[in-house]
């Protein structure tokens, strides 16, 4: 089990806005500044910036690393960012089935995710001159499926290649890395000496509040000892036009950035601590006790002694943080989309099958 010292992570610090003072002549300019102990941004400022210079570092290397990979390695990248990610953790991931159940799977894809599928391999233009996206008739169902799932996974299969490649950037196993997500009970039931396998490509974050966003008041994995670990850079955001991605990386902001580090699959840790903390729950899931109503409940029936006490356990929910070293990285086999459409059970989407038809709108 770690040192409390190992286990700490780094919090930040909020505090109300100093009151503004109108000039005093008869006071000097020093005196009319907020004192460091108040009044002041500079505990969220100090981890932004710490933030983006650490991703800054990184960024040359992968650019470097970037030129040379080939162009369908360069359109798994950028597949993976939006429904890349989610498909590949519904065909790979433990926790996205139900033990005992046939796995299922939704078809067809919804128009704008089969658009931005080939827009990623093709680019804007091509894409708009070569694809035609036709409404899959009922008698093609099969082929559609056939199609549409099975390039998915070829093209999840270039994504391993990447990591494979001799360049690929490595961490170098000082790293901190974060990882939000809903978790299965099997997840939940982990205790210290525990493993688990990610079977699936994993996205992590250097910035803590940024996975507990993502976590929705449910669970953080603080990840560990990934040295030699290949890692892939994500910029936040998806490529919508036809850009080069390297200049598509330069163009993109840090002030936005989810510092997102992805991850090889079959990576195996083992569990070093199991804690109950508080989350930052964002802008992804308000806590329902942090009503106005709730709150002012609260405060009567407690008392304006514990106040602040009260107004904070109402604003942050306490969540599962997980803490794992790696163990292994085990050996990965090419993913088999005919063992995954035997083993599967595809199920009609009529909403997706409604974007085809003009019935439904979605966002691109």
């Amino acid at each position: 089990m770690p040192s409390k010292k190992t286990a700490k992570l780094s919090s930040i610090k909020t505090t109300a806005r100093a009151k503004k003072v109108p000039p005093s002549q008869n006071k000097p300019e020093q005196e009319l500044k907020p004192k460091a102990s108040g009044g002041t941004l500079k505990h969220l400022r100090a981890h932004d910036v710490n933030r983006a210079t650490n991703i800054l570092r990184l960024i040359p290397k992968v650019i470097k690393f970037y030129q040379k990979l080939q162009p369908i390695q360069i359109a798994a990248i950028k597949y993976y960012k939006g429904p890349g990610s989610f498909f590949q953790s519904e065909i790979l991931a433990d926790y996205n089935t139900n033990k005992g159940k046939q796995r299922e799977l939704l078809f067809p894809f919804p128009k704008n995710n089969d658009k931005m599928f080939y827009r990623d391999i093709l680019g804007q233009k091509k894409m708009e001159a070569i694809y035609d996206l036709e409404l899959p008739a009922a008698t093609n169902f099969t082929k559609y499926i056939e199609q549409s799932y099975g390039k998915r996974v070829a093209i999840l299969n270039d994504l391993d290649t990447v990591y494979d490649h001799k360049d690929c950037p490595k961490l170098i196993g000082n790293e901190l890395l974060f990882r939000g997500m809903t978790a299965i009970p099997a997840i939940k039931k982990l205790k210290v000496g525990d493993t688990y396998t990610f079977k699936n490509f994993i996205s992590t974050t250097i910035d803590r509040q940024v996975a507990e966003q993502y976590a929705q008041g449910n669970t953080v994995f603080v990840l560990t000892g990934l040295k030699d670990i290949p890692f892939i850079y994500m910029p936040n955001g998806k490529l919508r036009d036809d850009r080069e991605y390297i200049q598509f990386l330069k163009d993109n902001t840090l002030i936005d950035d989810l510092s997102e580090i992805t991850l090889p699959r079959n990576l195996e840790f083992e569990i070093t601590s199991v804690e109950k903390r508080h989350l930052h729950p964002g802008w992804r899931k308000p806590n329902e006790s942090g009503t106005v109503s709730k709150l002012l409940a609260t405060l009567k029936r407690r008392g304006l002694a514990n106040e602040k006490e009260a107004v904070e356990e109402g604003m942050f929910p306490k969540g599962l943080f997980i803490f794992a070293k790696l163990k292994t990285w085990h050996p990965r086999e090419p993913i088999d989309f005919a063992k995954i459409r035997d083993e599967s059970k595809f199920v009609l989407d009529e909403w997706a099958l409604n974007t085809w038809k003009g019935k439904d709108e979605e966002d691109d």
